[in-house]
């Protein structure tokens, strides 16, 4: 099939911005403020530099006042736009006297002007500025980050559109729920029997199967294919035993020097898991496994050490909680009072209060273990009776 192909020796600025736009990439719109006025303006080109420490790179057109905004005040919001949100982008990429018009605002202990809709925010601290040609690169220290669920909106060639990648989320979810719901009888399978006896394109099935090996949901063995990976009590109360000698270790160590901003946000994520559950009842078992995931991967956050984070973050928590509640939507609000007592504490900067309901809380994660295995082969075995 023959193809058409460009040229661009390097100096022809009109090609070349056409072979650029060649690179799709998100949509953003950086906002700052000076003396009590907001600036704003649509950029694609913004990536992340460094995860250690967290760094932004922006590069932002000289002629634009918002580059100038940005440097005066040395601190910066990036806004990354969600699918939907072309309106935003184009408001945000012409002149004009007032960009925020119509724009619902959120602002930032720093004073920055945040898109409350948007799909991410992540505020940053000026770091260094250098000018190139046209442009300003604008290197941010990551102050604080947040996203929402939802696709991102992207640019190409000009235009706006979406990631296409709604497939391999589709898959990523109906494989996981059917294993962590016992929906295949038989424990190893191959990728593209799997892609048709589930309808699902094979390029999806593949996402899906590495982004479950990578949470150790499954396994790839040389014969047999993918397989399930076995998720036991002693599998969980070692995560669970890991999880609290991690958090013990912080308390003992971190909570008297950690800064009083994150021990404040530790808040959203446990209010966030608490909304799930009514009484004895989960309302979405997934939405509180991740939040229940966020709000102790925060306590984690507190040592400010990225090694830390990571190991805890490899324990795959919410996969194994997932496994083990398998379907049922039953629970005990005795994890959340624990919990409540365990921010209280930490809010407090209680050391002996924290690592008390931080026992309690990993005994009581055991029993709950436990008590799902046994209730889980009890089923089983009945399944099984001819």
């Amino acid at each position: 099939m023959s193809r058409t192909t460009v040229d661009c020796d390097g100096k022809d600025s009109v090609t070349f911005r056409n072979i650029a736009g060649h690179l799709a990439s998100g949509v953003t719109v950086i906002t700052t403020s000076v003396g009590g006025q907001a600036h704003g303006m649509t950029a694609s080109s913004v990536t992340s530099l460094s995860l250690d420490p967290p760094t932004m790179l922006a590069c932002l057109n000289r002629r634009a006042p918002t580059a100038d905004a940005v440097q005066s005040a040395g601190k910066f919001g990036i806004n990354i736009l969600g699918s939907g949100q072309e309106g935003l982008a184009s408001q945000f990429a012409v002149p004009s006297e007032d960009k925020f018009r119509g724009v619902a605002l959120a602002t930032a202990p720093e004073g920055i002007p945040l898109l409350a809709d948007a799909h991410a925010q992540i505020e940053c601290e000026v770091a260094d500025t250098i000018d190139v040609a046209t442009h300003r690169i604008i290197i941010g220290r990551v102050v604080r980050a947040r996203a929402s669920e939802g696709q991102p909106l992207a640019y190409y060639r000009g235009g706006f559109g979406r990631f296409q990648h709604v497939d391999d989320e589709r898959a990523y979810d109906a494989i996981r729920s059917r294993i962590l719901s016992g929906g295949w009888v038989r424990r190893c399978f191959q990728g593209d029997e799997l892609a048709g006896e589930m309808g699902i394109d094979g390029s999806a099935t593949f996402y899906a199967l590495t982004r479950l090996g990578i949470e150790g949901i499954v396994e790839w063995r040389p014969g047999e294919g993918y397989c399930i990976t076995e998720c036991d009590v002693r599998m969980a109360e070692e995560a669970f035993d890991a999880r609290s000698t991690t958090e013990l270790g912080i308390i003992h160590t971190c909570l008297e020097h950690a800064d009083q901003r994150e021990i404040d946000r530790l808040a959203e994520p446990f209010d966030a898991m608490a909304a799930f559950m009514v009484n004895d009842t989960f309302t979405d078992a997934k939405a509180f496994m991740e939040a229940n995931f966020a709000f102790h991967r925060a306590i984690v956050a507190l040592a400010q050490n990225s090694a830390l984070t990571a190991g805890f973050e490899r324990l795959h928590l919410t996969q194994i909680m997932a496994r083990l509640q398998g379907v049922t939507t039953q629970s005990s609000r005795a994890f959340i009072e624990v919990q409540r007592r365990l921010l209280e504490a930490l809010q407090r900067r209680d050391v002996g209060g924290a690592s008390e309901a931080v026992r309690e809380y990993t005994d009581l994660a055991k029993a709950r273990a436990r008590q799902l295995t046994e209730s889980q082969s009890d089923e089983q075995q009945l399944t099984n009776r001819p």
